[in-house]
């Protein structure tokens, strides 16, 4: 019995240590909690591993606590649809099994997990290790069968269809996950009726067993598919629907942005059924809506980061002690291994964050803006289009993308323009560059109605549907169109301004007053508060400048000085906005100008505007507020982000957790923005100066504003192209669009 205040020894501290990361680890699990319990099951490995390094020296030993580990961290990215840490976690947890029987459940799964990542010569490898390369006998010798040919994509699985239940005995998760697959291979070869027999079968039977929600999911998702394959409209989105709400549950729990990519990445077939099943019912409202609904992917919490447990010992332990033991020598502690999938589970643990569940969108909720709207999504490869006007449906459909071949080459040149455009998020149709599709927007856009110009500025527009084309012939430079704009991730880098109406040489800015959407849920909250009393100038109130001192000074006299409260460079301070702005309030008249070196993360909460002493306003803050509604960082009435793609509309989710979206929820009223990247040039001061002084007037509409200012750069764009071009090697001193046409108003 220990004293008060006596220590224990070292190593029993450390088992202590270990059993409790595992027991905390089971009971988050138990609570749903995804990110401690990831954090806990980890630390509890790494303690294992530190009181013996042996137990991670290849081969690796028989560990029957390290391999539960694994196991349950399997289980847990498997929830997440993340296959490929999954496999990580089930072959370290068959590594570690010393039994028999154990192997033999956990084996499966890893065989499995790389089926559903689509790892087929990585499967091969995995079930070249069971049962001497033979089929073997009972429900496992079924499994390996089946699985084999799940591998050749050429072989005939309907024999196995009236066999299947004899995989039962495998759990519910193995016989679920198996029957997908299964109906998968079934429907991708023609045979609909048998895969859905299969599916509807194994369904019925794993809801008696009280099966995982994640799997049962999976097998609605998978009977989504089938259903819309046979012409069943009205069932497949209905079970799309259903698979795509259990699926997406997972994202609202304290998880990292990594998982809910990998989650959003698994749920696309479902999105993409619920979709095109609305297109053949011929229910545009219904497609509208879930457009939004594919737009409103999350929606951050006030309380951005989340505690988490045990993130304190686990510093002490990783940091403390770091010598190896004596009887082990420098080149044992080299050769220590632990799988990807245990440092993935801190990393995701460290970085987990909380959002809210949005509420559900209908048409009637979605308050759609006057004049034309215009949404898309994209999935599949299938560009799906919404379009409304004033508030009513006026045209929907589907674009099938693979008929479009130049369309994917000059989004990708753009997006080499866009720091928040991810290719790797898109669902474009598959992409192999081909000889001559190669497309440079500085070079190639330099020269208005050049070849490689009207080539890119027509791709764009020949995706635009014929209804919105009709409406812009319709109209005329006295009575523009009214065109709010809600692009899919893919089309978040375009500049619109200069996209060509088909049938016509006119931009389309020349045919109509461009606007970006960002979400139902964010333009009901601008619409919802009092707008600037009319007729009063809007007063430059606050200049934040080139804080990190990193671009060209701008010449003397300018604009900026006008400025009530001007931070410039080591001036502008978080501290220092932060007085401000607060100074200010939320909504007030006023301008905000900014203008710096905008930065992003793979999750748009972390997009930021760096300050002075490496400081930096972040897109999650601006969704945060006190207890009595004011938010953390108010905004004046009006404000101008002169950066590069400071909208962050680009990234997962970033249509409602990106920057320009953030300065409407914090109390701006109209954003001009940037879609891409602005270049510090001597054009871009004077594009800045001319917003600015726009922006200052009464009554003044962000759109209008930017419109005119553009069709004045679109106009000295040709002259300064018919006069010879323009040279941009050094500096851009002449109207280059990729510079004035990536401004939107918000």
């Amino acid at each position: 019995m220990l004293l008060e205040d006596a220590a224990l020894p070292e190593d029993v501290s450390r088992e202590l240590s270990e059993l409790e990361g595992y027991l905390t680890g089971l009971c988050l699990i138990e609570d749903r909690d995804i990110g401690n319990a990831g954090i806990s099951l980890a630390r509890s490995a790494l303690i294992r591993i530190m009181r013996d390094h042996r137990r991670a020296r290849f081969p690796l030993p028989g560990d029957k606590p390290m391999a539960k580990v694994y196991e349950l961290l399997g289980r847990q990215y498997a929830r997440f649809g993340d296959w490929e840490m999954a496999a990580d976690c089930y072959g370290h947890a068959t590594l570690y099994w010393n039994s028999v029987r154990n192997v033999r459940r956990t084996h499966p799964m890893l065989v499995l997990c790389h089926l559903l990542h689509g790892d087929r010569s990585d499967a091969a490898e995995m079930l070249e290790l069971a049962a001497d390369g033979g089929d073997g006998a009972g429900p496992p010798g079924h499994f390996l069968r089946i699985a084999r040919k799940l591998i050749d994509t050429t072989s005939d699985l309907r024999n196995e269809v009236e066999r299947f239940p004899l995989t039962r005995p495998m759990g519910p998760v193995v016989h679920g996950y198996l029957a997908s697959l299964t109906a998968g291979n079934l429907a991708g070869n023609g045979h609909l009726e048998e895969a859905l027999g299969l599916l509807d079968a194994v369904t019925t039977y794993l809801g008696s067993e009280r099966a995982p929600d994640e799997v049962l999911a999976d097998l609605n998702q998978r009977r989504a598919s089938v259903l819309l394959g046979l012409g069943r409209y009205a069932e497949s989105r209905e079970a799309a629907l259903s698979a795509w709400q259990v699926l997406d549950s997972a994202r609202y729990q304290a998880c990292s942005h990594a998982q809910r990519q990998a989650l959003w990445r698994s749920i696309a077939p479902s999105r993409y059924v619920a979709l095109r099943a609305s297109v053949a019912l011929g229910q545009g409202e219904a497609l509208g809506e879930l457009i939004e609904r594919c737009r409103l992917q999350s929606l951050i919490a006030a309380e951005v980061e989340v505690e988490v447990k045990g993130k304190e010992q686990l510093e002490q332990i990783t940091s403390a002690d770091s010598d190896p033991e004596p009887v082990q020598s420098k080149d044992d502690q080299e050769n220590l291994h632990a799988g990807t999938s245990i440092f993935a589970a801190i990393n995701d643990a460290m970085n987990a964050t909380l959002l809210l569940q949005p509420r559900a969108t209908d048409f009637g909720t979605m308050a759609l803006p006057e004049g034309v709207f215009w949404s898309t999504q994209i999935e599949n490869g299938t560009l799906f289009w919404f379009l409304a006007s004033d508030g009513h449906h006026l045209g929907h459909g589907a674009i099938d993308l693979r008929q479009h071949p130049d369309l994917q080459p000059m989004l990708r040149a753009l997006a080499g323009y866009s720091e928040s455009s991810d290719p790797q998020l898109w669902n474009l149709p598959p992409y192999k560059p081909q000889a001559g599709d190669y497309y440079e927007p500085v070079t190639h856009l330099a020269d208005w109605n050049s070849p490689e110009e009207l080539i890119m500025s027509t791709t764009i527009g020949a995706v635009l549907p014929e209804p919105l084309v009709a409406l812009l012939h319709d109209a005329d430079n006295g009575a523009p169109v009214q065109l709010t704009l809600s692009p899919s991730r893919e089309l978040a880098a375009v500049l619109w301004p200069i996209v060509i109406v088909p049938d016509s040489s006119d931009r389309l800015i020349e045919r109509a007053v461009l606007r970006m959407w960002t979400s139902s849920a964010i333009e009901s909250a601008r619409a919802a508060r009092p707008r600037s009393p009319q007729g009063l100038p809007c007063p430059l109130l606050l200049v934040c400048e080139n804080p990190d001192g990193s671009l060209r000074d701008r010449p003397e006299p300018n604009i900026t000085q006008r400025a009530k409260v001007r931070l410039v460079r080591e001036s502008a301070t978080l501290e220092a906005l932060q007085e401000a702005l607060y100074e200010i309030g939320p909504g007030e008249p006023g301008l905000l100008f900014y203008t710096g070196h905008a930065f992003h993360d793979e999750d748009p909460a972390n997009a930021m505007l760096p300050l002075a002493s490496e400081s930096s306003v972040q897109a999650g803050q601006l969704f945060g507020a006190f207890e009595d509604g004011t938010p953390y960082l108010p905004m004046p009435s009006r404000v101008i982000l002169s950066c590069c793609s400071s909208s962050s509309g680009g990234l997962l989710g970033g249509e409602t957790l990106g920057l320009a979206a953030g300065m409407i929820q914090s109390g701006a009223h109209q954003v001009i923005a940037t879609g891409a990247d602005v270049f510090d040039s001597s054009f871009t001061q004077a594009f800045d100066e001319l917003l600015v002084e726009g922006m200052t007037r009464p009554n003044v509409d962000a759109g209008t504003l930017l419109r005119a200012t553009q069709l004045r750069m679109l106009k000295e764009w040709k002259t300064y192209s018919l006069r010879g071009g323009t040279d941009f090697a050094e500096d851009f001193k002449d109207p280059h669009p990729i510079i004035w046409a990536a401004y939107q108003a918000y």
